[in-house]
């Protein structure tokens, strides 16, 4: 019998974060590109990426139905019940106006047999609250990685953009000013700014870093890995049976 693999939620929830972030930044990228304040220009590079599918109506609709179908397919007794807070209840009540609105009423029926059998648990927080922390599973092996790759190909492409000149303009015209005041003003010390070629030599570090081969580094990470685990998992006093004043009273 095949053994099944334990879901990673929260790595699952981390890749669409990442995943939006990187559309978003490029969507960022292309706008920025057309140098343009016409709102209209901004609603087509919306409607050419497709960011009219976030959220819509429909996808709010099947998110209803998925909700349904695994609170109803949950194979214990007593049924993980959804928390919502306020401000979530707030957001599905606007959805079920729009869906009345459209004389949808599937999406009603499901809502009203869920809030009937008590599916839900309105709550203050998302996620429940304790004194102790039970247990470190954000702390998977994931949670110390960053995509490098992604971050120098940013890197790469902002050499190739018009940042770099106007950067480089401003900084020279910013030591031209400063030389002048400087006239005037015997306490102001000008000084020859070389962040641009500090910023081009920590490129050319990175680059040579990446390219060796350097063993130790996953180790380093396993390190601080294991150290924050174990800090996360001290225990309490009263778990350690320790004897205190207020015992012997």
């Amino acid at each position: 019998m095949l053994k099944t693999e334990e879901f990673d939620y929260k790595k699952y929830i981390n890749a669409i974060y990442f995943g939006l972030k990187k559309d978003i930044d490029n969507f960022l990228q292309q706008y920025e590109q057309k140098q343009s304040f016409d709102y209209s220009i901004f609603a087509s590079l919306w409607q050419e990426n497709h960011f009219t599918l976030i959220f819509s109506l429909y996808t709010q609709t099947g998110a209803l139905y998925l909700l349904y179908g695994l609170y109803y397919k949950q194979p214990i007794k007593d049924f993980v019940k959804v928390r919502f807070t306020m401000n979530e209840y707030e957001s599905l009540k606007t959805f079920l106006n729009k869906i009345t609105e459209k004389k949808q009423y599937v999406p009603l029926f499901i809502y009203t047999k869920m809030k009937l059998d008590e599916a839900f648990v309105f709550v203050v927080y998302p996620q429940s609250r304790s004194l102790k922390t039970k247990n470190v599973e954000h702390l998977n092996e994931n949670i110390f990685e960053s995509n490098t790759s992604d971050s120098l190909i940013n890197f790469k492409q902002f050499f190739k953009s018009d940042l770099v000149e106007t950067l480089e303009n401003t900084c020279k015209e910013y030591e031209k000013k400063l030389a002048e005041f400087a006239k005037n003003d015997p306490s102001l010390k000008p000084i020859k700014t070389d962040i641009m070629c500090d910023i081009k030599e920590a490129y050319n570090n990175i680059i040579t870093e990446r390219c060796e081969d350097n063993a130790e580094e996953p180790n380093e990470k396993e390190k601080i890995k294991r150290k924050a685990v174990k800090n996360m998992n001290a225990q309490y006093r009263a778990d350690r049976g320790t004897i205190t004043a207020l015992d012997l009273l």
